[in-house]
C-alpha cells in the first residue's frame, strides 16, 4: 500500500494487495480509519486530517473470479496529523478560463448568481463551515471560547451560537494570528457563486436529493464535510447551519446593483445569512433563499473568504 501526498496537502492510499488482476477477475477494495475523529478516508482512498492526533488506515482488498483463488489481502499505514490548517479552496473567477500551475488551482467560468450578478475576481472559499475546534483555537483565552450549545457534537461540527458581530472578532484575531492571508467573510454574490459551483437550479448537485447534499429537517448539528460535495469541493452549503455573509440585506438591490462583484447595501439594519440549517425542510436550504438578521443576533455560523 501506498501512501501519495496531494499537491492540495491531504494524502491519497493507492492499494496494490491483490495479484495482477487478470480478464474476468473481481477486485474490491474497502478502507476503514481506526479514528474518524483525526482522520478520514474515503471511498477511493482519499485521507482528510480532522484533529491532531495518530491513526490507522486499513485496507482491505478481495479478488475473486472464475478459476482465479479468492484471496484476500490486508494492509495498513499510520499517519500522524500534527497541525489543521484552514481548508481553502483557491477559486480563480474570470470572465473566461485561465492558465495557472497545475494542482495548485481550480480554474472556472463566471457564472451569474440568480439575480444576474457575476463575480470576477479570485478569491478563496473555506471548505467547510468553520468548526467548532477552530473557533476554540483561535479565540482562546476570550470569553467567547467556550463550547457552544450542541456541545456533544465535538470539535468537528459548525460554529452554531456566533453572531455576525461576534464573528468579526474572530476574523480580527485570526488575522493576527495568521497575518498576510486576508481572512474575511464572503460577499453574498461569491457565497453564491461557490455553493452553486456552476449549477442552475435549487440544488448545487445535479440529480442529487437534497438530503443526499446537507442535514435538514433534523433536530441536531453533523459535523462538517459528512455529505456530498459540490463541483469545487465545498461541503453543507444546504442545510446543517446558516451562514453569516458580509452584506448588509436590502430587498430590492440586486435590481440596481453593479452587474459583477455586488458588495451589498452600504448600510442597513439586517446582514444576510445563506445556506439553511439541520431544523429547516428544504425550501430554506436553497441555492438562493435569502434570510437576512440584525448582526447581533445569534444561533448562526459562517465559512470563511480569502483575499483579494
Amino acid at each position: 500500500m501506498l501512501l501519495r501526498r496531494r499537491e492540495d496537502g491531504r494524502c491519497g492510499i493507492t492499494a496494490h494487495a491483490v495479484t495482477t488482476a487478470g480478464a474476468g477477475v473481481n477486485v474490491s477494495t474497502t478502507y476503514v480509519s481506526s479514528v474518524p475523529g483525526v482522520a478520514t478516508v474515503s471511498a477511493s482512498g482519499l485521507v482528510s486530517g480532522m484533529a491532531p492526533g495518530t491513526a490507522t488506515i486499513r485496507v482491505r482488498a478481495s479478488g475473486s473470479g472464475a478459476g482465479f483463488t479468492p484471496t484476500v489481502r490486508l494492509d495498513s499505514v499510520t499517519i500522524t496529523v500534527t497541525a489543521l490548517p484552514y481548508a481553502l479552496a483557491d477559486l480563480v473567477l474570470s470572465p473566461g478560463s485561465v492558465t495557472l500551475p497545475s494542482g495548485q488551482w481550480v480554474t472556472l467560468v463566471t457564472q451569474a448568481t440568480t439575480a444576474g450578478q457575476g463575480v470576477t475576481v479570485r478569491f478563496g472559499m473555506q471548505l467547510t463551515e468553520d468548526t467548532q475546534g477552530q473557533w476554540r483555537q483561535v479565540m482562546a483565552g476570550t470569553a467567547l471560547a467556550g463550547p457552544r450549545y450542541f456541545t456533544a457534537c465535538g470539535d468537528l461540527c459548525p460554529v452554531e451560537q456566533a453572531s455576525w458581530s461576534e464573528i468579526q472578532q474572530f476574523i480580527t484575531r485570526l488575522n493576527q494570528q495568521d497575518p498576510g492571508k486576508g481572512y474575511r467573510l464572503p460577499t453574498e454574490a461569491e457565497w453564491e457563486y461557490a455553493a452553486r459551483a456552476g449549477t442552475t437550479g435549487d440544488f448545487n448537485v445535479d440529480g442529487q436529493t437534497a438530503a443526499a447534499l446537507g442535514w435538514i429537517n433534523g433536530a441536531a448539528l453533523s459535523p462538517v464535510a459528512q455529505k456530498i460535495p459540490n463541483a469545487f469541493g465545498l461541503f453543507d452549503t444546504h442545510g446543517n447551519i446558516f451562514e453569516w455573509v458580509a452584506d448588509w440585506y436590502g430587498d430590492a438591490y440586486y435590481a440596481s446593483s453593479p452587474s459583477v462583484n455586488p458588495t451589498g447595501p452600504a448600510s442597513g439594519a439586517t446582514r444576510v445569512l445563506r445556506g439553511g440549517n439541520v431544523l429547516t425542510p428544504q425550501y430554506f436550504a436553497r441555492s438562493a433563499f435569502r434570510l437576512d438578521l440584525p448582526p447581533s443576533t445569534t444561533g448562526h455560523g459562517f465559512r470563511l473568504a480569502q483575499f483579494p
